[in-house]
């Protein structure tokens, strides 16, 4: 099936880390599709190092997720990132949880040869990070999305 998959997250660690909230990644791009009754369970390690003024660093995260399709038409999904923060100039680090994101996905479309589908679902962000440390946006944020 084809589907575009957006990896905003990653791309939104690079250049968030001065403001106060992270990228919200609006789409669970997975392999629990709706139409198959499946699930997974993944677990992602992301990397990036920054430099903002004076400030420099690298920003480490692991993200287990899953997703769990229990109906055809119909699947769920969470992640909860662990983050750490290294500061070079600083014997300072943080680490924690980052912010908790939960979706739901259902099946609109999808073509007899399984060649193209069309998915619609909402993902929530709440706020479980810290903000004092980096870590969280500190707000809730409901995301509405679209994949094919």
């Amino acid at each position: 099936m084809f589907r575009i998959t957006p990896h905003i997250f990653l791309c939104g660690l690079l250049f968030s880390y001065a403001f106060p909230a992270f990228a919200h990644c609006g789409s669970f791009g997975s392999d629990a599709v709706p139409g198959t009754n499946s699930s997974w369970i993944n677990l992602t390690t992301e990397h990036a190092s920054f430099e903002f003024g004076d400030v420099r660093g690298n920003w480490f995260t692991m993200t287990p997720s899953a997703e769990y399709a229990p109906l055809t038409w119909l699947s769920f999904a969470g992640r909860l990132p662990m983050a750490q923060l290294r500061f070079h100039d600083k014997e300072e680090h943080k680490s924690g949880i980052g912010d908790l994101e939960v979706a739901t996905r259902f099946q609109l479309v999808q073509s007899s040869d399984e060649n193209f589908g069309l998915v619609t679902g909402v993902s929530l962000e709440a706020p479980t990070g810290s903000t004092d440390d980096g870590l969280g946006g500190g707000h809730y944020a409901l995301t509405p999305f679209v994949e094919s």
